[in-house]
């Protein structure tokens, strides 16, 4: 299927997947967490704008879970390959034929690294405005033989390329070589965005790091933060909260000093674009949102959303003051964001976790 037809994405995002592994067997559709590793990746790359991506396969089952975007089979004539460099070439050379225009761009992100970012990603690509290329890597400084013997946080940082990402402009993605390393820009990568899959123990850790779910991950952050002490107050309206629930709010906001701009709305996402037309720039850059705790994920999202629309996600600090209430209707709300975020009314819970990273630097 062809994906985005009729618009000129300048670059192409390449996502080998080979339907052989002797370290992990089947790893590309090994079920990791709630998804397999393929699902990981694709999900994170297609949300990068302005980008196709193509996967590239030798399996049938692999072809199937890539959905809706590009796909290649693996180009005959080199099967095995010992390098990616000859496949990733000659899916951009089928890819720039089926889109009817050429690429600026071409990154290769594998599966093998599922918990790579989105902002990694992007990192990647925005290097190559000032850089050749781009790729992601992670410090591993370890004793050695031959080397100094001192303690590992006194050596220099030791960059070992990963799997994650690789980007180059198309001039330099050819047959023999898809990264031009004099001049590469290094994008470091730590934790679980480091993670390659290669074996078994790999693998074991991988399953530790997808128990917890991104928006699980969200909703920890967003409920557990704690708020500065003034702001500019916001309680949201509540539908169908008892009365108990109703007059926590008033007491939670009752915690915190500055102008109170309360929001009545028929729904969030009114609310957030109301308080836009209601905050003042005296009122400084801390805004604290009072609401009941199971609706308080939405909330964040939704507002975080309507920053974006403002081109303010990166000026005003969005903080959580959670209202003691049931937590019995956050099934709901998972159903809503998703329904709200295919509107663009509400972020995505990778935007969410990029933001609140940006807000707790900001605020340090």
């Amino acid at each position: 299927m062809d994906q985005g037809e009729g618009t000129m994405n300048p670059t192409l995002i390449v996502v080998p997947a080979r339907g052989g592994s002797q370290g992990i067997p089947r790893k590309a559709v090994r079920i990791l967490g709630t998804k397999p590793p393929l699902r990981w990746t694709l999900d994170t790359v297609r949300a990068i704008p302005h980008a196709d991506v193509a996967v590239v396969t030798d399996d049938p089952e692999i072809r199937a879970l890539a959905g809706d975007v590009l796909t290649f089979p693996e180009p005959p004539g080199i099967p095995g390959a010992r390098t990616l460099d000859p496949v990733v070439y000659a899916t951009v050379l089928a890819a720039e034929a089926q889109r009817g225009h050429p690429y600026e761009y071409v990154a290769t992100v594998q599966c093998t690294t599922p918990f790579l970012s989105r902002a990694t990603v992007q990192a990647c690509l925005n290097a190559l405005a000032t850089h050749p290329s781009a790729l992601t890597v992670m410090d591993d400084r370890h004793l050695r033989i031959g080397g100094a013997w001192v303690i590992r946080q006194e050596m220099a940082p030791c960059w070992r390329i990963t799997g994650g990402c690789i980007a180059s402009r198309r001039e330099h993605v050819t047959a023999a070589r898809r990264l031009q390393f004099l001049g590469a820009h290094p994008v470091v990568v730590s934790g679980p965005e480091a993670l390659d899959l290669d074996t078994m123990e790999d693998w074991a850790i991988a399953e530790q790091y997808a128990g917890m779910t991104m928006r699980e991950r969200l909703l920890m952050r967003v409920l557990g933060s704690a708020c500065p002490h003034r702001g500019l107050i916001v309680p949201l309206s509540g539908w169908d909260e008892s009365p108990a629930e109703f007059a926590a709010r008033g007491v939670r906001a009752s915690e915190f000093v500055g102008r109170v701009v309360p929001l009545h709305g028929p729904h969030t996402h009114a609310e957030a674009v109301q308080f836009m037309g209601e905050r003042h720039e005296e009122d400084g850059a801390d805004v604290i949102l009072v609401t009941s705790a199971y609706h308080q994920l939405r909330v964040f999202l939704t507002f975080l959303a309507v920053l974006k629309d403002w081109g303010l996600d990166r000026t005003v600090r969005l903080w959580n003051a959670p209202a003691p209430s049931g937590m019995e209707k956050l099934a709901l709300e998972w159903q809503k964001i998703t329904d709200y975020q295919q509107k663009g009314h509400v972020a995505s819970y990778d935007d969410g976790l990029v933001y609140l990273d940006w807000r707790d630097s900001a605020a340090s």
